[in-house]
C-alpha cells in the first residue's frame, strides 16, 4: 500500500514537472529571462564603406632653382595713374604650355601711397616666412594657403614687417606648383623718387611641380 502511494506521488510530480516544461516551452517562465533579440539586417557593402573620403595624396617632383626679381614700376602720383605692377608667372618660367595667369606682383600700394605691395593674383596664393620655416613643398604649400604677402612696405618698416634677407615667398600657382622664393637681396630707394621706396626684391626660388 505504501509503496502504491509512493508510486503515485511520483507519477504525479512527473506530470507536474512535465506540465511546468511543457508551460515554460510556450508561454516562457515568470523568472526565466527574455530570449535574445533577432540579429539585424545588414548592408555589407555599407558597414564597410570608409565614413570620411580619403585625404588627397600630394606628391612633388624634383625642384626646379631658378633666379627671380620684382623691381618697383614706378611712382605713378605725378599722372594720377596707378603704375602697372611688375609680375611673374611661375608656370611660364619653367616652361608649361599652358601656364594661367601671372601669380605675384609688385607695386604701389595705391596713387600717390607711400606705400608698396606685393600681392598674389587670381587663382595663385602667398605668404611671406622666415629663414627657417618652409623648406620643403607640402609646409610652403600650406604657408602660401594659410598666410599673407606683406602688404604695406616701406624700407623704414620693413624690417618690422620680417621683409629681410633670408624670408621668402611660398606661393602656389594656379596650375599647383609650389615655389620657395628666397629674398637674398633688398635694394632701399631713398633718392631717385619722391617717396622712399623699396626699389627691388630678387633671390633664388626652388619650384617645385606636382607629380
Amino acid at each position: 500500500m505504501i509503496v502504491a502511494i509512493l508510486a503515485a506521488i511520483g507519477l504525479y510530480i512527473g506530470i507536474l514537472d512535465g506540465g511546468l516544461s511543457l508551460w515554460d516551452r510556450f508561454f516562457g517562465s515568470p523568472t526565466s529571462p527574455p530570449p535574445p533579440p533577432e540579429p539585424a539586417e545588414t548592408n555589407r557593402a555599407e558597414s564597410a564603406a570608409p565614413t570620411t573620403e580619403p585625404r588627397q595624396h600630394l606628391a612633388y617632383g624634383p625642384p626646379k632653382i631658378l633666379n627671380w626679381g620684382l623691381r618697383f614700376p614706378g611712382d605713378g602720383c605725378g599722372n594720377g595713374v596707378l603704375a602697372d605692377g611688375q609680375t611673374i608667372n611661375w608656370d611660364d618660367v619653367v616652361g608649361d604650355p599652358d601656364p594661367g595667369a601671372d601669380d605675384i606682383g609688385y607695386q604701389q600700394q595705391t596713387t600717390c601711397s607711400d606705400y608698396t605691395r606685393i600681392f598674389a593674383l587670381d587663382g595663385s596664393k602667398g605668404g611671406l616666412v622666415t629663414a627657417d620655416q618652409a623648406h620643403d613643398p607640402l609646409t610652403c604649400r600650406s604657408a602660401a594657403l594659410a598666410g599673407a604677402l606683406p602688404n604695406y612696405i616701406e624700407p623704414r618698416t620693413r624690417k618690422e614687417a620680417r621683409l629681410v634677407e633670408g624670408a621668402a615667398l611660398c606661393v602656389l600657382t594656379d596650375r599647383g606648383r609650389v615655389v620657395r622664393a628666397r629674398i637674398d637681396r633688398v635694394v632701399d630707394d631713398t633718392e631717385n623718387f619722391v617717396k622712399d621706396v623699396v626699389l627691388e626684391l630678387s633671390g633664388e626660388a626652388i619650384i617645385w611641380e606636382p607629380k
